[in-house]
């Protein structure tokens, strides 16, 4: 690492650039087996990762927060090119896949998501995460009931994660089923009685049945257990009214 005394004022426009050269001749004793053996960008140490850091010292508040945007833009634009190129290398990898589908996933470019989210479960069906995130992504497509179908596989295959759980009983609600919705959160919570999410949402269930005193003894929990909850906070005051 290298750091300036004094921070040298960048102006707009700026570019900066890093040259990074490997030594994988036969005069390296370093070389593995003293063979050459093709090498290509990936997250593994044997794989080509050299990559450059910089630290910013921004004037203003206002720049912290471009900065901000800008690195996770790019960094976001980074990791769909990265992904892009392993899924291209090993389009048998469903991990590799799944990766490239939450970055898509975090893009919003949605289609895209479900598409190789959908692959990396085709390749894997048993692959948690993915059924999971598949369940999120077709959410987020207006495809309610075909997220559900998702929800309940993950929920058949890890019946003790309260997450999992929590997922699915939101989903249930999504399509009206609340009767059932009330059963996953509760059982969720059985798995995890501090998941604030998990007695907010069980709280909106009740609500909808016309069980307000139950809801409220929710809510007053959420916001408990996390008191900058705003959904908890707000339901609260809406089921106060209705009693």
């Amino acid at each position: 690492e290298y750091r300036y005394k004094t921070p040298i004022p960048l102006p707009a426009g700026t570019r900066g650039t890093m040259r990074f050269v490997y030594d994988n001749s036969a005069g390296n004793q370093n070389v593995p087996g003293r063979r050459l053996v093709a090498v290509q960008y990936g997250p593994k140490s044997s794989d080509e990762m050299g990559d450059l850091w910089l630290r910013f010292v921004p004037r203003t508040p206002d720049d912290s927060l471009t900065l901000a945007r800008a690195y996770r833009a790019r960094e976001l634009g980074r990791d769909i090119e990265a992904g892009e190129v392993l899924v291209a290398r090993r389009p048998g990898d469903a991990s590799a896949r799944h990766a490239l589908g939450l970055a898509y996933l975090r893009a919003g470019r949605i289609p895209e998501a479900i598409s190789q989210i959908a692959d990396a479960l085709r390749l894997e069906p048993g692959h948690l995460e993915a059924r999971n995130n598949l369940g999120h992504a077709l959410q987020l497509a207006g495809k309610p009931s075909e997220a559900l179908v998702e929800f309940r596989e993950a929920s058949r295959l890890a019946p003790g994660n309260d997450v999992v759980r929590l997922n699915l009983a939101n989903a249930l609600q999504d399509v009206g089923d609340v009767a059932e919705s009330v059963d996953e959160y509760k059982a969720s919570l059985a798995l995890n009685p501090l998941s604030a999410d998990a007695h907010n949402g069980l709280g909106t269930a009740l609500a909808a049945l016309g069980r307000f005193a139950d809801a409220e003894q929710q809510f007053l929990e959420a916001v408990r257990l996390r008191p900058d909850h705003p959904d908890a906070q707000q339901n609260l005051r809406q089921v106060r009214t209705l009693r």
